[in-house]
């Protein structure tokens, strides 16, 4: 399953990240100048603006369970 993570670089984002990646394909959703610690799990990170920029989560979100 392919599954998306908003706010990935956050404490609980993190820990979402970590956990579901051990399972399924992940995508962190993160804002554009926002780090994304290494987390030791494979995770694919995209860059975009909830509110700023509202296309970034539709493009984002293609493919996505």
């Amino acid at each position: 399953m392919k599954v998306m993570v908003f706010g990935a670089n956050g404490r609980l984002g993190r820990k979402v990240v970590a956990t579901a990646a051990a399972r399924h394909q992940v995508t962190a959703f993160v804002r554009p100048n926002a780090r994304m610690p290494d987390l030791g799990v494979p995770v694919t990170i995209v860059r975009g603006a909830l509110v700023d920029d509202p296309s970034s989560v539709v493009d984002a979100m293609r493919g996505q369970e």
